[in-house]
């Protein structure tokens, strides 16, 4: 009885909400369970437009309205942090169990693993299309398997664990990643909470509908970054005392998963630079990045013992270019298109052009005002100008990212009305983008 007594919700009202909240996390569970993974074995994964998919359709919206119900009526949380944890918790893990509805990327993580952890292949020089042999080949073999990982090389070892223990099982290698990704997940909810014990922050990520459905459901890997990098701003933002080794490792770790991290680099090195006060701790400073950044390099060196591999792996990923592209990008493509018959490479450079010019306008504002107090709210800017101007591939479950740092940075009182702004615009672009592809 005290457990239940602890768990009380203090409001009267939102006893409605709560038990909305409780009653889709019972229909998703049993859901996932009548409905098991029967598409699994069929040659056309891409399951698109599914009676699951309808299921969904209407519940994310209903979970829209109630993740923000508070923010714009009640200004405050007011569930206990074990309450809302316990329902984060069995609401994550019940939606892994689902078969990925609009994406493909789990079968893909499945099949890079298994070049290098079953056939000892380096999945950034050889592609599983050509191994005919496989098993799994007539399932797993889709438009990406033509291509190299486009991955960095800890997720590789990621993907190769479970691949390689679960080899002769495809169903133990998709579940096994998804419940992985549902776990971090979990693990990067509690660190936003535990950064300031900020219940409205941790609600704010933990029962977004595009992040459970972009990571718990559909199963993609930008969960790894995520975990990695809010640790690692975490351990960065802390007292001035501490060493900046691990802070820098854990962001080395994060672009290890996936490259976009790298533009944090110079921000972070500049803020730490400005903090030292001598000569001596400057040098620290320097040392600290270099160890940290030749410790990370023994990730990258198993898989790529000469440059000229990892520079083609990421021209491959930089010829890529799809009809979702960047806002900045495709809004000035658009508007091209009535100009110039070669409107979409003009305005793909144009929007790099304009991303770099804003970039360093954003360096001189951190070498002028920069501090480890303001270290979350530049890199989380930083995150989110890349994502807007740069790509020429820019897909919704990208924004799992820059929801997190804006989740982390509500935290702070002054950027609390920018955060729930830019929270929910990118769940509601995010969104309109699935009405889009689908």
């Amino acid at each position: 009885m005290n457990i239940f007594r602890h768990l009380q919700i203090k409001g009267g009202k939102q006893r409605t909400l709560l038990y909305f909240l409780l009653v889709f996390v019972a229909l998703f569970a049993v859901f996932s369970l009548v409905n098991p993974w029967r598409q699994l074995y069929l040659s056309n994964l891409n399951t698109g437009l599914s009676n699951t998919l309808v299921f969904w359709s209407v519940s994310i919206w209903l979970l829209v309205i109630l993740c923000f119900y508070l923010f714009f009526f009640k200004k405050r949380i007011i569930f206990s942090f074990p309450l809302l944890s316990a329902v984060f918790i069995v609401l994550s893990l019940s939606l892994s169990l689902l078969l990925p509805l609009t994406s493909n990327d789990l079968y893909s993580y499945v099949y890079q693993g298994r070049v290098w952890s079953v056939f000892g292949l380096n999945p950034y020089v050889h592609t599983y299309s050509s191994l005919f042999q496989d098993n799994f080949s007539p399932v797993l073999n889709n438009y990406w398997s033509f291509r190299t990982s486009p991955y960095g090389p800890l997720f590789t070892v990621f993907s190769g664990f479970f691949t390689y223990i679960f080899q002769a099982s495809l169903l133990g290698s998709l579940l096994s990643l998804k419940i992985f990704f549902a776990s971090l997940n979990i693990a990067v909810g509690v660190l936003i909470y535990r950064f300031r014990f900020s219940l409205a922050s941790f609600y704010l990520y933990a029962f977004n509908p595009l992040v459970l459905f972009e990571v718990a459901i559909n199963g993609h890997n930008d969960i790894c970054l995520v975990f990695f990098l809010i640790w690692s701003i975490i351990l960065a933002s802390r007292s001035k005392n501490k060493s900046v080794y691990w802070s820098f490792l854990l962001l080395f770790v994060s672009i290890a998963i996936k490259y976009l991290s790298l533009v944090l680099i110079p921000i972070w090195l500049i803020i730490f630079w400005r903090e030292a006060s001598s000569r001596r701790s400057r040098f620290h400073v320097i040392l600290n990045f270099i160890l940290a950044g030749l410790t990370s390099l023994l990730l990258y060196w198993y898989f790529f013992p000469n440059l000229s591999i990892f520079i083609a792996s990421l021209l491959e990923q930089g010829r890529l270019v799809h009809f979702l592209k960047s806002p900045l990008i495709s809004w000035l493509d658009t508007a091209l298109n009535f100009f110039s018959t070669n409107h979409l490479n003009i305005a793909i450079f144009s929007g790099r052009i304009i991303f770099l010019i804003l970039y360093l306008f954003l360096l001189i504002r951190v070498w002028l005002r920069g501090s480890r107090e303001n270290l979350l709210y530049y890199s989380t800017l930083a995150i989110t100008i890349l994502l807007l101007s740069f790509f020429t591939w820019m897909m919704p479950w990208y924004l799992v990212i820059p929801i997190a740092l804006f989740s982390l940075l509500y935290n702070q009182e002054k950027y609390q009305s920018l955060a729930v702004f830019s929270i929910v615009m990118f769940t509601i672009y995010g969104s309109i983008t699935y009405i889009i592809l689908r």
